[in-house]
């Protein structure tokens, strides 16, 4: 497979920007219909996704959430770490 990613970073912390990309191979129908229950795999998983620049053609919370998936997805670093902050909160005080 060819596949890149790489990494651009801007210097007084204004952000960076992640890029990959893959080259995969057409799928056999055989191959699809076993992964139906492969998919379950994100079943009841929590998953926070942090998109400042939304593609719509792909759509990564919505493809979480068909498999099932608890997602929250924020638009930006602030966001993300207000949320990680929550969590953690409520995780500390949830009774064991």
């Amino acid at each position: 497979m060819d596949s890149d990613i790489s990494v651009e970073s801007t210097e007084g912390g204004e952000g960076s920007v992640f890029t990959f990309t893959l080259t995969l191979e057409i799928a056999q129908k055989s191959d699809l219909e076993s992964s139906e229950t492969e998919s379950r795999v994100f079943y009841h998983k929590r998953i926070l996704v942090c998109e400042n620049k939304v593609n719509h053609s792909l759509n990564i919370p919505a493809y979480f959430r068909e498999h099932l998936a608890d997602v929250l997805a924020v638009k930006d670093q602030a966001q993300l770490i207000r949320q990680i902050k929550k969590q953690y909160r409520l995780q500390r005080t949830a009774p064991l």
